[in-house]
C-alpha cells in the first residue's frame, strides 16, 4: 500500500475521533445567513470542501 494512502487513512481516523468528541451544537454566521448545527457536521463539511478543492487544484496543475 502506498504511504500516502496510509497517511490519509490515519488522518481520517483522527478527524473522525475529533468530530465524535465535538458533537455540541454551534451557531455559524456568514453575512446575512445564520445556521445552528453540530460541530461534527462543520468539521466534516470543511474536510470535504478541502478535499474537493485539493482535487480540483491537482487536476488543474496536471494540465
Amino acid at each position: 500500500m502506498n504511504w500516502k494512502w496510509v497517511l490519509v487513512i490515519v488522518l481520517m481516523v483522527i478527524l473522525f475521533i475529533f468530530a465524535l468528541q465535538n458533537h455540541e451544537a454551534m451557531n455559524i454566521r456568514f453575512l446575512l445567513w445564520s445556521l445552528h448545527t453540530s460541530q461534527a457536521i462543520v468539521i466534516f463539511s470543511s474536510l470535504i470542501t478541502g478535499v474537493i478543492v485539493g482535487m480540483l487544484l491537482s487536476l488543474l496543475r496536471k494540465k
